[in-house]
């Protein structure tokens, strides 16, 4: 459905420039057949018409395409981060990477130790949401490449967790590398922090920019 949706404004784009393009054509045969009814038709008044049409022509057209691509540009970038609810570290069912703390003395000091587990399930579910996401909903088209290399340096490190895991049972496996899961936890950071700049600072047709408003988004 996702697809079609995609197909569907892409084709209401083209059509849309069409009706442009034809409604510069009709204006122009109009005018020339109004000077030319008139008696006062010359070359000059016929070349100075098409070009005021060609030019309006050619900047409502440049507006109606720099206007799709902002607007899909911004979605991709709100179901991207939709992609988020795997990678944070704030528990939930879809959670790829959890733990637990345990409490030692070192030193006649208490610290905490760090026990991180991933989800065998939920990291299928990640890849196959970003293989979906990124090429067959076509999404990945409007990506910068920064978060593209964020997206699948995390996907690589996922298949390797996939292949070096101690089971536990049939989804909890534990890692044995802390710096592994620490790794996933800095690339979700940073995922954040690129997808607010990408949505924030890309350029309406009319030059005017996003920006959030403060206290917004500061943890996720």
């Amino acid at each position: 459905m996702e697809t079609c949706s995609l197909s569907g404004d892409i084709f209401v784009a083209i059509a849309t420039v069409l009706a442009v393009v034809i409604t510069g054509i009709i204006s122009f045969f109009i005018t020339r057949w109004q000077v030319k009814k008139q008696g006062k038709e010359t070359i000059e008044q016929l070349e100075l018409q098409y070009q005021n049409t060609l030019r309006r022509m050619q900047v409502e057209t440049s507006v109606l395409i720099k206007r799709k691509q902002y607007d899909l540009t911004l979605k991709a970038l709100q179901k991207c981060w939709g992609l988020l609810i795997y990678t944070t570290d704030n528990e939930n069912q879809k959670s790829i990477i959890t733990y637990t703390v345990e409490k030692t003395k070192e030193n006649g000091q208490e610290k905490n130790n760090y026990i991180y587990y991933f989800n065998k399930t939920n990291i299928d579910s990640f890849i196959e949401s970003l293989r979906n996401y990124f090429y067959e909903k076509g999404w990945g088209l409007y990506l910068s490449k920064e978060l593209k290399e964020q997206l699948f340096g995390y996907e690589r490190i996922l298949w390797g967790l996939k292949l070096r895991g101690e089971k536990l049972d049939d989804n909890k496996q534990k890692i044995e590398n802390p710096q592994v899961a620490e790794s996933l936890f800095e690339i979700h950071k940073n995922l954040i922090v690129i997808l607010r700049e990408d949505m924030f600072d890309i350029k309406a047709p009319d030059h005017t920019h996003i920006r959030p408003r403060d206290g917004i988004g500061k943890s996720a």
